[in-house]
């Protein structure tokens, strides 16, 4: 059988069994005193991490994340939301490095 006969490989599959985790990572320069900080969004892999990778639904991972924080997921509005409230970054730079500025200013509202 020739390469271009065989069956593709399902990347998502494989990738949901192969993901064991995922930080990203973004700098910002902090409120508080001279220097950067580091917003970190984590993702652990979980089984309903696994299938949603698995079953294409990417989509719904952020929702995962962020009900994962007792696994120490975090997504990284959650981060950004913390530092504000902590006083380490201004508002501004928050809001610029959200990942949805919408869900962002609701976290920021409800928490007052």
């Amino acid at each position: 059988m020739s390469i271009m006969k065989k069956k593709p490989i399902d990347l998502d599959k494989y990738n949901s069994k192969i993901l064991q985790g995922i930080v990203a990572q973004r700098l910002m320069p902090r409120k508080d005193r001279p220097g950067r900080i580091a917003a970190l969004e984590v993702l652990i892999s979980t089984p309903a991490i696994k299938n949603l990778v698995r079953e294409g639904k990417t989509h719904q991972i952020l929702s995962a994340i962020q009900t994962g924080s007792s696994l120490g997921m975090q997504s990284m509005d959650q981060v950004l939301k913390d530092y504000y409230n902590r006083g380490l970054i201004d508002f501004e730079e928050a809001l610029a490095n959200a990942t949805d500025p919408d869900i962002f200013l609701r976290m920021v509202r409800v928490s007052y």
